[in-house]
């Protein structure tokens, strides 16, 4: 038997109420807490020059939309430091109280609204594609609500193409990229074909590339803006290799992959799968290759992905604008493996406020 013994000093204690700062009791109403004195704004005390310059794991980019008008949400106190100021109110026993909410947010820079394509693609994209061929990998994930920006900053227009056009660009400007699909990806290697399975390869995407011919001259008009920004002396081709270039595209939606580079009744029954190789190489089991040779068939190969992307989202899901796409390229060379796979977004036609992504992963 367990016997609790309490002095008198600590039964006197435990019977008193514990507070941190007693309330006082109210004439009018003694069972209503009185209002607390206004806090101080700590957002007055920050110095924009106390952001940490450590270098950052994770770059998070700002890019600021246009916008035609004075806005008093919010505040850019230096290219890295935004400060957001929300009013709100509040309501309460016949009393409204308005309060001002302010927010501090650090990037790792902050684009203003005057801020070109051309711009972003330089400070953001590029020097992660020159450092591809040293197994650098990286990715970039566009996130705002629906009309922010994401499809503009990712595909943009023909006068202002996006950064997918142009890391297509300067992808296939910078490799030699091969004619003939003399190797295709195959589960942890490649497997080398014969001539006749290289003119089917290569008849199978002029077939594929006929569905996006009508939108194949917004591209050729994307590549002939971009010449003056790839030109020779610009790029870095001291080191050009010849690769075996293989493009693949699928749709994520609710747990399940699909193909969407399959015919229509492959994409709809069956189901990839998701493996590893011995090397720990994460893959989708059984998906579509496709062989390009510039950046023009990439991007037609894509439409085409996104044509059947758009026939499943009237046909076969109602909801399937919230799915995740994933367009690969995979590089071959005879001595080795290049693995890229840069264009990983959500559908750019898509009218949810949701993600996008351009990944791009270089493993030898």
């Amino acid at each position: 038997m367990i016997e609790q013994r309490y002095s008198d000093n600590d039964q006197s204690k435990r019977d008193i109420p514990s507070f941190i700062e007693p309330r006082p009791p109210l004439i009018l109403n003694p069972f209503m807490r009185p209002r607390p004195q206004k806090g101080t704004n700590l957002m007055e005390l920050f110095d924009e020059d106390s952001v940490s310059d450590e270098p950052e794991l994770v770059q998070v980019y700002l890019r600021l939309k246009p916008y035609h008008g004075q806005s008093n949400l919010y505040e850019v106190r230096s290219d890295r430091c935004l400060i957001t100021s929300v009013d709100t109110a509040t309501a309460g026993h016949g009393r409204r109280t308005e309060h001002n909410i302010s927010k501090m947010y650090t990037f790792s820079r902050i684009f203003d609204a005057e801020t070109t394509q051309k711009e972003i693609f330089e400070h953001v994209v590029k020097d992660n594609l020159k450092k591809l061929p040293d197994g650098h990998s990286f990715t970039l994930l566009t996130y705002g609500a629906s009309g922010s920006g994401k499809t503009y900053t990712l595909m943009g227009t023909v006068a202002s193409p996006g950064l997918v056009p142009r890391s297509l660009e300067y992808v296939f400007r910078v490799v030699d990229a091969a004619q003939q699909p003399v190797y295709k990806p195959s589960e942890g290697g490649a497997d080398k074909l014969d001539y006749a399975d290289q003119e089917y390869e290569l008849q199978w995407v002029k077939r594929l590339r006929q569905v996006s011919a009508p939108l194949r001259d917004k591209y050729k008009r994307m590549s002939a803006g971009l010449c003056s920004d790839f030109t020779a002396s610009s790029l870095d081709l001291s080191n050009r290799t010849k690769y075996y270039v293989w493009v693949s595209f699928v749709e994520i939606y609710n747990e399940g992959i699909y193909d969407l580079l399959a015919s229509s009744d492959r994409r709809s029954s069956n189901k990839l799968q998701i493996r590893e190789d011995s090397n720990g190489n994460v893959f989708v089991k059984g998906v579509t290759q496709a062989f390009v040779r510039s950046g023009e068939e990439a991007y037609d190969v894509m439409v085409a992905g996104k044509h059947n992307l758009q026939v499943a989202a009237t046909g076969i899901h109602a909801q399937s604008s919230r799915s995740h796409c994933i367009f690969t390229i995979t590089m071959l060379t005879e001595t080795g493996m290049a693995y890229i796979d840069p264009f990983h977004f959500k559908p750019f036609f898509s009218f949810y406020s949701t993600s996008s992504t351009l990944k791009l992963r270089f493993l030898t």
